[in-house]
């Protein structure tokens, strides 16, 4: 069954209140809740928020961020005695490839993003932005490696996202999609990851 919250005005008639709850598991009388009004503030303006940083996600623990610096790449920045730190490149970032979108996974151990570097070193950089994964260690982040196919197709995957479970969400502009670029996931397999599965129209559309 289904429970729906149904708001009904203080001080309606119990016919009303009938009438609303007809046909559903259950109805509950309320007063509309007040409005609270909010403002929006800048978050941390002397590092993380300050103009030309975007894309910032956070550890677990919420005590590291990594975000996008313009003209810097990808950085890192730590929560000390309750301020950011002044934040740091990530050793495999630049201003040579366009990295950004980046994202901790759930347990903070791998750092997924797109880029338009080069599959190989000395390779040339690559017009659309797949997406590659680094890896936390002990002594710092290790090099970042592409996903290979089915997941990166050449055309383009930003925004990846990943589940507890290691699915992996993101954006995809390949063919059979219904809109300009529709998301997709892909689901942990043997070999890296299964072949991509569009979300649907429940989510996607000729937009």
């Amino acid at each position: 069954g289904r429970l729906d919250d149904i708001q009904i005005p203080a001080g309606a008639s119990a016919d009303a209140e009938a009438e609303a709850g007809r046909g559903r598991c259950a109805a509950r009388v309320y007063e509309p809740a007040r409005r609270t009004r909010y403002r929006a503030v800048p978050f941390a303006p002397e590092t993380i928020g300050r103009p030309g940083n975007a894309c910032p996600t956070f550890s677990p623990d919420g005590g590291t961020a990594v975000f996008v610096k313009t003209g810097v790449g990808l950085v890192e920045t730590r929560r000390l005695q309750g301020r950011w730190s002044e934040a740091e490149p990530l050793p495999f970032s630049g201003a040579d490839f366009r990295d950004g979108d980046p994202f901790l996974s759930p347990d903070g151990r791998r750092l997924l993003f797109r880029s338009t570097r080069p599959a190989s070193n000395g390779g040339m950089a690559t017009g659309s932005s797949d997406v590659w994964v680094a890896e936390r260690r002990a002594d710092g982040w290790s090099a970042p490696r592409r996903l290979g196919p089915p997941l990166n197709d050449g055309t383009g995957e930003p925004f990846p996202a990943m589940a507890a479970d290691g699915t992996l969400y993101f954006g995809s502009l390949r063919t059979g999609g219904r809109g300009e670029a529709d998301l997709y996931r892909a689901r942990p397999s043997a070999d890296g990851y299964s072949e991509p599965e569009n979300l649907g129209v429940t989510v996607n559309s000729p937009a």
